[in-house]
């Protein structure tokens, strides 16, 4: 999100949504324990007319999510925040509300020092 933006609680309720998808058998979450719980279900109950997931091909889902990489429309030093700063998110030590505060902090911080 952008100091322009001109609706940051509606941008950041879309964020919260977007990372704490749960219940939609369409959406992968983004957090950890909710990813959990979407397993637990997706390996117990069938969906439509797919039989449950089997742990094989859990394993191979677990291999394409870590294929995923990072857009490469930032640079490589605020790829580095955002790779140091998320996982304190995902794992569920810190809210949403307190990443994106020390996100933006440290990417301010950087562009300032680029000026």
């Amino acid at each position: 999100m952008t100091t322009a933006c001109t609706d940051k609680a509606g941008a950041w309720d879309f964020i919260r949504t977007a990372l704490l998808t749960a219940g939609s058998p369409e959406k992968i979450p983004a957090v950890q324990s909710r990813l959990d719980l979407a397993v637990q279900a997706a390996m117990t109950e069938p969906w439509h007319d797919f039989p449950p997931m089997t742990p094989e091909q859990y394993e191979k889902f677990l291999g394409y999510l870590d294929g995923i990489e990072m857009p490469g429309s930032t640079t490589p030093k605020l790829q580095e925040i955002l790779k140091q700063e998320l996982p304190a998110y995902f794992a569920g030590e810190k809210t949403v509300d307190e990443v994106c505060k020390i996100i933006q902090s440290r990417a301010q911080i950087y562009v300032g020092e680029q000026s």
